[in-house]
């Protein structure tokens, strides 16, 4: 038997539905992920080593917990959102190693040069760069893999496997997990930066 396990945040499905609907191209979903893509989508975040972690489009937090629960005490994440609404959710996370940046990912080396972050461990996106204009998720992928530290990992989840050349172009190793335990079922990328 198949379990689809979905995990729903205190936003509620009815408001994160709400939300994606209205704003459809920067949520690009219609339903919280799952406590299984959460998982996976977590999974380069390590307790035993103290990393800096970058968060990208959010939401309401799902993902963002998952990543907490996972982090070094001394480790700092810093979350990218817009969404005026989920900015409000995020901020509700009570968790000092953790600081939200309202800004595009766009602006992604402009912010870390802010904060005086050279370079990072982990990016996690959840941005549908599929209904991104082509150049516009091209420069922000860039924008990641020049981010990483040499061995950084980046994590994007699609309802797609077509996907895989998008990251194939710039990221110098790709593994792709399958999550069937979301709705709709997800590939997760895990793409690292080795030179």
């Amino acid at each position: 038997m198949v379990c689809f396990a979905v995990e729903i945040s205190e936003m509620g499905s009815s408001s994160f539905l709400k939300e994606a609907i209205s704003n459809l191209k920067t949520v690009g979903s219609v339903r919280p992920s799952s406590a299984a893509l959460s998982r996976a989508m977590a999974s380069p975040v390590n307790v035993r080593v103290q990393q800096t972690i970058i968060e990208l489009g959010a939401g309401e937090g799902t993902i963002t917990h998952h990543i907490l629960k996972r982090m070094h005490p001394a480790s700092r994440l810093f979350v990218f959102e817009i969404n005026e609404n989920f900015l409000s959710q995020l901020k509700e996370i009570n968790d000092s190693k953790m600081t939200v940046v309202n800004d595009s990912a766009e602006n992604l080396q402009r912010q870390l040069q802010r904060l005086g972050i050279n370079e990072v461990d982990v990016i996690v996106s959840s941005l549908p760069l599929v209904i991104f204009e082509k150049e516009s998720a091209e420069r922000i992928i860039h924008a990641c893999y020049d981010s990483l530290k040499r061995g950084g990992v980046f994590v994007q989840f699609h309802y797609s496997y077509f996907n895989k050349k998008m990251y194939e172009r710039v990221f110098d190793w790709i593994r792709v997990k399958f999550i069937l335990g979301n709705l709709p079922p997800a590939f997760v990328f895990r793409c690292k930066k080795l030179k």
